[in-house]
């Protein structure tokens, strides 16, 4: 988005530049966030980190032990479900907004579109795999087809799998799930039939498909008829064990949740390669994440993914990167105003210019106090000089600890502290 905004020389957010914004499971999520919620990708972070750490903890031994312990029935989720409910309110004002709404509400946003994908759990449809959209549609919706499908369900249903999360019911008759677990983990076909039904007398859309690469779980030149053997996942099981203390006993469940994954990326890694044989302008991006493809999850490790992105973004990724801004946006040209020049992305030195550069110099200032505290050491110089004997020296204690439990919710692994008339620094404060 910067490379974007870098561009067009304004602030934009995704629903701003792009018509159709979807996803599977968590994708899904992402796509509620961005298109209907219309979040800017900081503040969209934040909800996503927020969300997935009220259903996953944050001790990764403890999330990872409960995951296979409840494999069948899926995690308690009433932490998850006051928390996204919670999101939706404050973001769409009513915690009972639908996802689509034939008369819009301030909160939705008619420069994008939207749509969720869901699979029935009833074995005997023929079609299983439905696109839960915020925008009327000539494709029918899944039985009970006159649902008015609101945000909560619409995410619930994308993340359903009995992994994560029970099943989603919607009546006591209609269950449905994460449609990655029924053979779409990526949604790139259903987009261009979306694309082609939405917009049927343009043929020059191009898609964009964002997400890790899961080709380390895959095998080589996979084929469709091809299933997971015990063999080859137990060479992933190990990875799990490590992390939940050595817990043999919970090996058969590592290696029924290792085939589930490994089945995902299968079914991924042929989805795009169908999808490039016909021709369709689509741009698959996978930065590097720097955890294993099998950490399901990454809340436990954000600060590592961001720097492994970012590095990413500065090197093999930049190309990519400016290609698809410079198909989304035109340049533009002539000497940029104050405001329009706090947008510019500036070029990066020449190689070897200056061994050791940090490319962060090359990144834009950050713009709210939560780019902030990711991004910056956070540094407390503390006023103890006799202007706060009293009242505001009593203040003191409670405003530092509310600013410093803040930055450590950010991301922020430790804090440093001094005082004006003390040379003394109290570094990697936890």
């Amino acid at each position: 988005m910067r490379a974007i905004e870098s561009r067009a020389r304004q602030a934009l957010r995704p629903c701003d530049v792009f018509d159709l914004i979807c996803g599977t499971s968590t994708g899904g999520l992402i796509a509620v966030l961005l298109g209907r919620f219309g979040l800017d990708c900081a503040t969209a972070m934040e909800v996503y980190k927020e969300l997935t750490i009220s259903i996953c903890g944050s001790s990764e031994a403890t999330f990872w032990e409960n995951l296979l312990k409840s494999a069948d029935v899926g995690l308690e989720s009433s932490a998850f479900e006051g928390a996204l409910m919670k999101a939706i309110e404050r973001f769409t004002g009513s915690k009972d907004a639908t996802l689509c709404n034939g008369e819009r509400d301030e909160h939705e946003h008619l420069s994008t579109k939207v749509f969720v994908t869901i699979a029935s759990e009833a074995p005997n449809y023929d079609n299983r795999t439905h696109c839960i959209r915020s925008y009327v549609s000539r494709f029918r919706q899944p039985a009970p087809s006159e649902h008015q499908w609101s945000v909560r369900d619409a995410v619930r249903g994308t993340l359903a799998s009995n992994v994560f999360l029970s099943s989603f019911f919607l009546t006591e008759k209609h269950s449905f799930g994460d449609a990655g677990f029924a053979g779409f983990s990526s949604p790139i076909g259903l987009v261009a039939k979306e694309c082609k039904s939405l917009w049927p007398n343009d043929a020059n859309y191009t898609i964009i498909n964002l997400g890790p690469s899961l080709q380390s779980l895959s095998p080589s030149n996979p084929r469709r008829e091809w299933a997971v053997t015990d063999s080859y996942g137990r060479k992933f099981v190990d990875q799990i064990i490590a992390k939940v203390l050595e817990h043999d006993d919970l090996r058969p469940k590592a290696l029924n949740l290792v085939k589930q994954f490994v089945q995902l990326a299968v079914d991924t890694e042929l989805s795009h390669a169908e999808i490039s044989s016909t021709g369709i302008a689509c741009t698959r991006l996978c930065p590097p994440l720097g955890i294993e493809a099998i950490d399901i999850v990454d809340c436990f490790c954000l600060n590592a993914v961001e720097t492994t992105v970012r590095i990413w973004l500065h090197g093999e990724g930049k190309m990519p990167i400016s290609n698809i801004a410079s198909s989304l946006v035109e340049l533009k040209k002539g000497a940029p105003s104050v405001d329009e020049a706090r947008f510019i992305v500036p070029p990066s030195p020449p190689p070897n210019t200056n061994p050791g550069y940090n490319p962060r110099l090359d990144e834009r200032r950050p713009e709210t106090m939560i780019e902030y505290l990711k991004n910056y050491r956070i540094f407390f110089l503390i006023d103890d000089s006799g202007s706060m004997r009293g009242e505001r020296w009593a203040e003191t204690p409670d405003a530092l600890l509310g600013i410093a439990d803040h930055a450590l919710e950010q991301n922020v692994d430790e804090i440093d502290l001094r005082f004006f008339n003390n040379q003394a620094v109290h570094r990697g404060i936890k």
